[in-house]
């Protein structure tokens, strides 16, 4: 088992934790162990443009075992994401129907979830 998984398996051990991304040798543990699963999807572009600027920012949010640079794989993986990824998050979501689970798509919506979370929480 790699390092990112484990690390990922003693987050999600805790009893309150949020994780972001799709990293897909873990993303059956995340499913299995999440409250809520929200899918954000996001067009190529978008997603290419975010992952450019976070490469020219400092990253505290990146734990030191990992390393953010450019890697090509990367890039082609993002880009084909529209692709390949969505079949993989609705198999998970098939998998686990306990988990709640929610789609989101463009920022209105995003905009929405979060204005619904904060009146919940106040």
């Amino acid at each position: 088992m790699d390092e990112f998984v484990s690390r990922q398996m003693q987050i999600i051990e805790q009893e309150q934790w949020i994780i972001d991304g799709n990293y897909h040798n873990s993303m059956q543990l995340r499913f299995c162990g999440a409250d809520l699963v929200i899918y954000l999807v996001a067009g190529r572009f978008t997603c290419l443009c975010r992952v450019l600027r976070r490469l020219r920012q400092d990253r505290p949010d990146i734990p030191d075992f990992l390393e953010d640079r450019f890697d090509w794989q990367f890039i082609k993986y993002v880009w084909n994401f529209p692709k390949n990824g969505p079949d993989r998050i609705m198999q998970l979501h098939t998998e686990f129907p306990g988990t709640p689970f929610v789609t989101i798509k463009g920022k209105s919506q995003l905009n929405k979830l979060l204005e619904d979370f904060n009146e919940q929480h106040r």
